[in-house]
């Protein structure tokens, strides 16, 4: 009985000197939240390159909430095992670029820009960009088990715009609203047709509750369709608790 008394002492300790030496730091569903500006673990290439800002402090409430929903799509062991970190920033800049979310091996960095949008919509914002980037690390991780040749097949003789995302934001190509011009073509929207990165990374739809359009498009038009399964395929091989089913009762 002792015993169990001082083990709860120690990890309340613990828990309490962790809050106090790092207030910027929040866990949820055991994947540490950072909402810190400085002293960020950042790729070297990234110093003195990147300049975030911080977000309110009293956003972190309703953003660590709205973190904990969407991750609750995953698979507790899978998200453990592909992701450690996320950053939480109002906005930032890359290399004189602005970014609202980026990625770096398990690391995720995201934006709640409030002065840009609203609350609702900086909310919806940030779990579109949690999957974008998420599949980004997923992409790059499995590399050979997406079959990269297949998806290029699906696109036929028609080319990407540039050779990265990054490019795409330099260029002002960055548009994800769902666009008929580009489904003919068999992409989603704009930003899907810059890269073959960005273009895997917009079927990351599939995680979200708003996706009627992005499915309308998916049935009527042929190349979509077929990544659409290419996608799930992907996902289905890293998990089995990923099915058609599964992103389909996502409503």
């Amino acid at each position: 009985m002792i015993y169990k008394i001082a083990k709860y002492i120690f990890y309340f300790f613990c828990f309490s000197l962790t809050k106090f030496l790092y207030p910027c730091h929040d866990v949820v569903l055991d994947i540490e939240i950072c909402f810190n500006t400085e002293n960020c673990e950042i790729p070297k290439t990234w110093k003195n390159k990147i300049f975030p800002t911080p977000i309110n402090d009293s956003d972190r409430s309703v953003i660590l909430n709205t973190l904990e929903k969407i991750m609750k799509k995953y698979p507790h062991e899978f998200l453990k095992h592909h992701l450690r970190k996320i950053y939480v920033w109002e906005y930032f800049t890359l290399y004189n670029l602005p970014y609202s979310a980026t990625n770096h091996k398990d690391i995720l960095y995201l934006t709640f820009d409030k002065k840009t949008f609203n609350e609702i919509n900086a909310l919806q914002k940030l779990e579109i960009d949690f999957h974008h980037e998420f599949l980004h690390i997923l992409f790059w991780k499995y590399y050979k088990i997406f079959n990269v040749k297949q998806w290029k097949s699906f696109n036929g003789s028609t080319k990407y715009l540039t050779k990265s995302g990054k490019i795409a934001i330099k260029i002002n190509k960055i548009s994800s609203k769902p666009d008929t011009s580009y489904f003919k073509k068999g992409f989603l929207c704009e930003y899907g047709s810059t890269c073959l990165p960005e273009d895997v990374a917009t079927f990351s739809f599939i995680f979200l509750e708003d996706k009627m359009d992005m499915m309308n498009a998916v049935k009527n038009y042929p190349i979509l369709n077929k990544k659409y399964n290419h996608i799930i395929e992907f996902y289905h091989k890293l998990s089995p608790f990923f099915t058609k089913e599964y992103f389909e009762s996502i409503k």
